[in-house]
């Protein structure tokens, strides 16, 4: 898309105010629909509404998939991240100060203000410059009060309301416009290029021209080097990703970023990591875990063949805490239910770093916040300042790298836990992994999506279970594997020689064995495609086959040694009978009875290695109810197979006889005699291997019956155990009651904690003063908000390095600097300008040890900036004044 926008790095976040309470979903779909179509970077938005649930839903899905920006309700003390749209609903009011969002209800007794719309406003006129800031009025306004709007605007705000239609030209309406606070009134598609106008003006944003090219050249040395198919993401959210990396490396070109991605491959690596962070959690919708375990969990539990192990596959796991979370529920409901069943949960994700931090198992305490305390403590062990997943259940998953969109699926699956991956997925890339799971899902079972998500052009093969959180079930026994698929598969070995060509034979000798590893996999890919071609003429030859069988075979059954009925052929047909068998197909239950006695004469010669054909002349008596004579001949197939094969002709030429008399026993042919003779041999075999049976199980009785005695000992001993259990119980509960006591003494001190962690973070804004923590391999391992919103890092920065996740300083290097700080154990200090101000850096060590050899080693180092933080200053004054 040309003319996308390349971010700044400001410290303060742009914002777009949207008043549509009282207006419907469709006109903020239109408004957001208009903003995808002209992109805006970097920028929140807020949005107030009376909405109902049902529908917020619907325009929170449409809005992620159309622009693709997370929808997020606001809670108490919320950061503004940008390409985030917060929604505000009646009886909340929301306050903003430093770039942070407080919410609390609205009550019928509170002295607060009546107007949460005008009251935003009035917060974001005093914003540090408040000309980043635009509020939209998209239905007839409710608020009364139009001093917000006044003072945003007293601010250089901006104020923009869509041109009313004839029948919305009500008195508020005409009161707000008449109040001179509207600073334009457009129609909704014009809005997105005004905003632009004024982002750029305030110099928020800076126009890239014709960088459509060089996001095509990003995107090709990512998916070549890395295997991952980053065309079939959502555009809007691969650029967004690419400017976050520019932000922070103070790049304002995207053919700039991109001349220095081809020559370092430190910077596309550090790219590829931001591209592909997973947000995952424990219990993350504890409600959706809810409905999946009472719906889901609870049926494959009571449904499912006890002998058969349920089979759970969770694409796309990131570091594997929804694949933990699944596994414990299950192990639960198993346990409720009183059975004893295996399963395997197969959790697979492109990122081989997530992996293998999910097969380790370890998480720290704050990644255990959602985890019930109960289950915390039953399925975890803590391990200093990490817990362990326990090895019932991490033996229980199965993790593993897999690309969802180009390997093939996974099969015979009772459920699939795919949530929040399909949201960043084009629709056609979406509808390939839904065909693949309607693949490779069993008839009935259960397919779990995020909040967000659908099942598109499949929605007839899934019956919907629980629509808000996108539970559904398999309702259909079609296969329907998206072709699209193979295809692709079958062309990937051609992309790898494209993107050479278009990167240059001078680039690729740089990194040999990154292209040939891109090369090997392609060609994997190719040979798989092939595979499936040759399936398909496989099954076409089959068919011609069965048609050729079907035409010039002789009336015949074909059966094995083990008496398994395999086909049988034309009037042969006539003595087959599977109305009241359709499962066991054996001579004995399907075969006339009249052939049984001959057919098992002729096994019983095949078993004795006699090979030659042999023919019999017997009396069928058919449904008309009159005997036909018919010549059995029995002829051994296959002499080599461990389970042989015999075809059994018959010849139906003798006609019909009336009224024929049964053979006596004198008239019995030489070889029928000899036929009993065979089968009665056989007899006294099968005799002999029944009382050789019975005794060996009156011996292996006996030994049971001395087991079952050292077992009443071994009760006995197991009795007295458990007595001493029970007086060790005792003494536990004592121990737990003080646990408890000294349980509820840490819990105080970490509220204490919390205040004091609360009003050191006042004390740092009031002083201009932001710190961040290094370890020792420079490591952020933690920093103060004061930081975190002039510098615009992000939770997940925490345990990145600081040369990847912190802005470059122009007038110090500043991670060379702690290093030698580290190194050294001498404080330093530098000053310089940075975002038109000045401001001090001073670095120092922390915790410092002493090696084998007594000299002093130091295990990290704190930082601590002076003077930033402008902003805030510049709020509490205006405060003060108003």
């Amino acid at each position: 898309m040309t003319g996308y926008k390349a971010v700044l790095s400001d410290a303060q976040t742009p914002l777009i105010i949207i008043e549509n309470t009282g207006g419907s979903a469709a006109l903020l779909a239109e408004f957001f629909n208009a903003c995808a179509q002209h992109p805006l970077c970097a920028i929140s938005y807020i949005v107030f509404h009376d909405l109902p649930d049902a529908y917020l839903e619907d325009i929170k899905e449409h809005i992620h998939q159309s622009g693709g920006f997370a929808c997020e309700a606001i809670k108490n003390d919320t950061q503004l991240v940008a390409y985030c749209v917060y929604f505000v609903g009646p009886d909340t009011i929301v306050h903003l100060h430093d770039d942070r969002l407080m919410a609390q209800p609205s009550k019928a007794d509170d002295t607060g203000p009546d107007h949460p719309f005008d009251s935003l406003l009035q917060d974001a006129s005093m914003r540090a410059d408040a000309r980043s800031t635009v509020a939209i009025v998209l239905c007839d306004p409710r608020d009364a009060s139009t001093d917000g709007a006044k003072r945003l605007r007293a601010a250089d705000g901006t104020v923009l309301m869509r041109t009313p239609a004839q029948t919305e030209t009500s008195a508020a309406t005409q009161a707000f416009i008449s109040a001179g606070v509207v600073t334009q009134i457009l129609d909704i598609a014009d809005m997105p290029a005004q905003i632009e106008q004024v982002m750029q003006n305030d110099g928020a944003i800076i126009h890239c021209e014709n960088d459509d090219a060089a996001f095509q050249d990003i995107l090709t040395m990512l998916e070549t080097g890395y295997g991952v198919e980053f065309s079939a993401y959502k555009a809007a959210n691969v650029h967004r990703r690419i400017h976050r990396r520019m932000q922070l490396r103070q790049i304002c070109s995207v053919d700039t970023y991109r001349d220095l991605l081809a020559g370092n491959q430190g910077m596309l690596e550090e790219l590829f990591q931001d591209m592909l962070i997973g947000v995952t959690g424990f219990y993350r919708d504890p409600e959706a875990i809810t409905k999946l375990r009472d719906i889901a969990l609870s049926d494959l539990v009571r449904t499912s063949d006890e002998d058969t192990p349920l089979r759970v596959w969770v694409p796309g796991c990131a570091s594997g805490e929804e694949a933990y979370t699944i596994a414990i529920e299950l192990h639960e409901e198993l346990l409720r239910a009183g059975v004893s069943r295996k399963f395997r949960i197969i959790a697979t994700d492109i990122h081989r770093p997530s992996i293998e931090f999910a097969s380790a198992g370890l998480y720290s305490e704050r990644a255990m916040a959602n985890v019930p305390q109960y289950l915390r403590e039953k399925y975890f062990s803590r391990q200093r300042d990490q817990y362990s997943i326990q090895p019932c259940i991490r033996q229980m998953v199965i993790f593993s790298v897999h690309d969802a969109l180009s390997d093939p699926p996974f099969m015979n699956l009772d459920l699939i836990s795919c949530r929040n991956l399909l949201i960043y997925l084009n629709e056609e890339p979406q509808a390939r992994i839904i065909s693949m799971f309607l693949f490779g899902l069993h008839n009935g079972r259960y397919l779990f999506l995020g909040p967000s998500e659908s099942v598109g052009r499949f929605e007839q093969e899934f019956t919907v279970i629980t629509p808000r959180w996108r539970l559904f079930q398999k309702a259909s026994e079609r296969r329907p594997l998206d072709r699209a698929k193979s295809l692709n598969q079958y062309r990937a070995a051609n992309q790898t020689a494209t993107a050479v060509n278009k990167l240059g034979v001078n680039q690729i000798g740089a990194d040999k064995s990154r292209w040939s590893t891109a090369y090997r996999t392609n060609a994997a890919r190719s040979s798989a495609a092939i595979n499936a071609v040759e399936a398909r003429h496989k099954e076409n030859l089959i068919a011609s086959y069965d048609a050729l069988l079907k035409k010039y075979a002789p009336s015949s059954i074909l059966i094995n040694s083990n008496g398994d009925v395999l086909g049988w052929f034309n009037d042969a047909a006539r003595l087959i009978d599977t109305k009241n068998n359709l499962l066991d197909w054996t001579v004995e239950n399907i075969v006339h009875p009249a052939l049984q006695f001959t057919i098992n004469v002729g096994m019983e010669r095949l078993r004795l290695g006699q090979l030659e054909p042999t023919s019999r002349m017997i009396s069928v008596e058919l449904e008309e109810n009159q005997p036909l004579n018919c010549t059995i001949t029995l002829a051994p197939l296959d002499q080599i197979s461990k389970v042989r094969l015999m075809l059994v002709e018959v010849d139906f030429g003798s006609g019909l006889q009336e009224k024929a008399p049964a053979p006596s026993a004198e008239s019995l042919p030489a070889q029928h005699q000899e036929d009993a003779q065979l089968l009665s041999r056989r007899l006294q075999e099968l005799e002999r291997d029944l009382r050789l049976t019975e005794e060996t199980l009156q011996h292996v009785t006996e030994r049971l019956e001395a087991s079952g005695e050292e077992l009443q000992a071994s009760n006995v001993a197991l009795q007295a155990s458990i007595e001493g259990l029970q007086a060790s119980n005792k003494e536990l509960h004592a121990v737990n009651d003080e646990l408890i006591s000294l349980g509820t003494e840490h819990q105080n001190r970490i509220e204490d904690l919390s205040d004091l962690n609360r009003n050191v973070e006042t004390t740092l804004r009031l002083m201009r003063v932001g710190v961040i923590f290094v370890d020792h391999d420079l490591n952020i391992t933690r920093f103060s908000n004061t930081l975190a919103t002039e510098f615009l890092l992000q939770a997940h920065d925490t345990g990145c390095p600081l040369a990847l996740a912190f802005p470059d300083l122009e007038f110090v290097d500043l991670p060379q600097l702690v290093a030698e700080v580290i190194e050294s154990g001498e404080s330093a200090h530098a000053t310089g300008a940075h975002q038109n101000h000045t401001i001090t850096v001073e670095v120092h060590t922390i915790r410092h040890d002493r090696d084998i050899q007594g000299y002093e080693t130091y295990n990290g180092a704190a930082i601590i900036f002076h003077g930033i933080g402008n902003k805030a200053l510049k709020i509490s004054g205006q405060s003060d004044l108003a």
